[in-house]
């Protein structure tokens, strides 16, 4: 499924039952306009409620749709060319998983997506001994990643 179809089907299933009624008035954001029909939709709850966040007078969209504009931040893998850079690192996703969410980097030479495994870290301070595993997936299975700005300098 494309990023376009994702998004689609992210807006949908926020709306739920209501779809239907409003899909004609939302736009690719999720927005409904709710100030230009001569008979406004009200929005029944009960079993059904949705919270929403609202834009000037008319406007409201689901609150699990805030940030939707840019997948919160999240750039969707379609093919290894959505893949980041060699050695960005970045925080990844594998398999849709958000659970699963690492901190890695790509090496295309090797195929896969490196990460230090902090279940299996350890350290001895008194020895002064660390012991790091390196583990990885597949650059196929990774879905999404958000790269990891450096930091600007300090001022003071």
């Amino acid at each position: 499924m494309k990023t376009q179809e994702k998004k689609q089907k992210a807006i949908e299933l926020a709306y739920g039952i209501y779809w239907e009624k409003v899909k004609d008035f939302v736009d690719e954001n999720g927005w409904f306009d709710n100030g230009h029909q001569e008979d406004r939709f009200y929005f029944t709850f009960g079993n059904n409620k949705i919270d929403f966040e609202y834009k000037k007078d008319t406007s409201l969209r689901p609150k699990s749709l805030s940030g939707i504009e840019n997948n919160n931040n999240w750039t969707v893998v379609n093919s290894e060319e959505d893949l980041p850079n060699d050695l960005d690192i970045c925080h990844f996703i594998p398999c849709g998983d958000f659970n699963k969410q690492f901190i890695g980097w790509i090496d295309s030479q090797q195929e896969e997506c490196y990460f230090i495994d902090n279940e299996n870290y350890s350290s001895d301070i008194e020895s002064e001994s660390y012991k790091v595993i390196v583990n990885a997936w597949l650059k196929k299975q990774i879905t999404h990643y958000q790269p990891i700005t450096k930091p600007s300098k300090p001022i003071y």
